[in-house]
């Protein structure tokens, strides 16, 4: 299925919404005329489906307790399936953490929990202009947003390793099931080179290294929004500076995870724009002092949280080195995009996965260079005396 075909509103989603906000909202909400009732699919998702469903009876008239606006939100969307093959938590406990959410003043208000949605409050707002995403005041203000999330305690499994699992899983079923990927001659002639690098991309070494480095790593596991990205950040039009205006939603995919993974994440999203033509070739790397910058605003707000302080890992240094490394990860998981999701009217992420592969490899080594206790791990145990022999020196350096 091509992406774009995600993103198209089909003729019975307007009468779906309508009928779930009469039942979860009620008063007004109630046999509402097709003239009174506006629903909007919001373009972008993944992995669920959201309308912005406008109530035109009571425009001007809305209330905290009676809205005219709404998002409808149902999990899920052809690409991933009801969620089965995303990350992270139960159905029934997304609820529950938009609630915390919500008394945190880091989500929206809840309105209705169905069988496979929410019907949640719609926060008026703006887009952050991209001319301004790379400012450092805007990111600045994100990176403390990222440190709040990542201090909040939540009622779900602990468990850090819900992405590297899906990723693990994404290969597996790409194996299994895209017979496209292994058949020559499966795509057009100009792209089989690209089907081939794909198909011959060594995923389990990849993964077995990358397992073998996690303990050596050794990211604090905090809870992890897990898609922070301009696409899930936008300006609140009730705030009145920058840091009020600054909210990061939709937490479908959030679990307990490694901080460096979300931060990795982020800094990788924020340079590239998804929907912009060819996007994979316009994406760049911050510059190392941009980067140490950021961290360095995100550690003083994330180290107030703590109950403790450990000197092995709550460095800059050392979040340095998670970035770096859990970039490896990111990077993995949008290839998995392409090895599990290849069909013939989806061949353009060919050209996508050319360019990621490169990446891929090109921040491999660099991290290899910077961190040599990484290189070459057989077991835990050798990787873990070379990384104390390269703490060591850090330290006397220091």
């Amino acid at each position: 299925m091509p992406l774009d075909d995600l993103f198209i509103q089909k003729p019975e989603d307007s009468s779906n919404c309508s009928k779930l906000c009469a039942e979860y909202i009620g008063g007004p909400w109630i046999n509402l005329k097709d003239s009174e009732f506006e629903c909007k699919l919001v373009p972008g998702g993944l992995c669920n489906r959201v309308f912005v469903c406008t109530n035109k009876k009571l425009t001007g008239k809305g209330t905290t307790k009676m809205p005219e606006k709404v998002l409808v939100r149902t999990y899920g969307s052809d690409f991933v399936g009801r969620r089965g093959d995303m990350v992270n938590v139960d159905d029934a406990a997304l609820p529950l953490i938009q609630e915390i959410l919500w008394e945190k003043g880091l989500g929206p208000k809840l309105f209705g929990v169905f069988d496979g949605g929410r019907i949640e409050e719609f926060i008026e707002h703006d887009n952050i202009d991209p001319k301004k995403r790379q400012e450092m005041d805007y990111l600045s203000e994100i990176m403390k947003k990222i440190a709040l999330v990542h201090s909040l305690e939540m009622p779900i499994s602990k468990k850090p390793y819900g992405v590297f699992n899906l990723v693990k899983k994404w290969f597996q079923d790409g194996r299994d099931n895209n017979e496209l990927l292994f058949k020559p001659g499966s795509v057009e002639p100009e792209l089989e080179k690209y089907r081939e690098e794909l198909a011959s991309f060594d995923w389990a070494k990849e993964m077995d290294w990358f397992e073998k480095c996690l303990p050596l790593v050794n990211s604090r596991p905090v809870f992890n929004h897990n898609d922070i990205q301009y696409a899930n950040i936008f300006l609140r039009r009730d705030g009145k500076t920058l840091e009020e205006k600054i909210f990061i939603f939709d937490y479908e995919n959030c679990s307990y995870g490694f901080r460096g993974y979300d931060l990795a994440f982020f800094l990788y999203a924020k340079s590239v724009d998804f929907f912009a033509p060819e996007f994979w070739k316009n994406v760049f790397w911050p510059e190392q002092s941009d980067i140490c910058h950021l961290l360095a605003v995100y550690m003083t707000y994330h180290f107030k949280n703590l109950p403790t302080i450990d000197p092995e890992v709550d460095t800059l240094e050392h979040l340095c080195m998670e970035v770096d490394f859990f970039l490896l990860l990111v990077l993995l998981l949008r290839l998995c995009v392409c090895y599990k999701k290849l069909s013939n009217t989806f061949q353009e992420v060919l050209h996508y996965s050319n360019t990621e592969i490169a990446r891929y490899n090109e921040r491999k080594k660099i991290l290899l260079q910077k961190y040599p206790f990484l290189a070459g791990i057989e077991d835990v145990q050798n990787g873990k005396d070379n990384f104390d022999k390269f703490n060591s020196i850090m330290k006397w350096l220091a």
